[in-house]
C-alpha cells in the first residue's frame, strides 16, 4: 500500500504531478478538502473504490445516513475528479483514506488540497 503525497491548489493554479500506481491499494490523508483527480491511460475501463470506516453517520438537520460504499468507473483514456472526502466517514484513526484501483496499470493519480 503507497501513500500518495498530497499537493495544495493555490488561488494561481497548480500544475499536477501525477503518481503512477504501482499498488491496487493506495492511501492518502484527508483533512476534510481533498479531491482525488485520476486519469486512466489504460484501454479499459477502471473501478476505483473510496474504503468507509464507518456505514452509519449523524449530520445535524439530516439524522441518521448509511453511508455506502463509493465505486466509481472511469472509462478508458478518461480523466475524473472525486472529493472531497468527509473525514468521518472515510479517515481511518490516522487521518488516512484508503482508495483501491484493481487494474492500475496505465493509472496515475494526484491528491490536491484546497489550500
Amino acid at each position: 500500500m503507497a501513500l500518495i503525497e498530497g499537493q495544495t491548489i493555490i488561488e494561481y493554479g497548480l500544475l499536477v504531478d501525477f503518481a503512477e500506481l504501482f499498488e491496487t491499494t493506495n492511501t492518502f490523508e484527508n483533512g476534510g478538502r481533498e479531491f482525488l483527480l485520476v486519469r486512466n491511460d489504460a484501454i479499459d475501463e477502471v473501478t476505483i473504490t473510496i474504503d468507509k470506516v464507518i456505514e452509519d453517520i449523524s449530520i445535524q438537520g439530516y439524522g441518521e445516513l448509511t453511508k455506502s460504499t463509493n465505486a466509481f468507473i472511469l472509462e478508458s483514456d478518461a480523466t475524473c475528479l472525486l472529493g472531497t472526502f468527509p473525514i468521518a466517514p472515510y479517515n481511518e484513526d490516522d487521518g488516512i483514506v484508503t482508495f483501491t484501483i484493481a487494474d492500475y496499470e496505465s493509472v496515475f493519480v494526484a491528491v490536491l488540497t484546497l489550500g
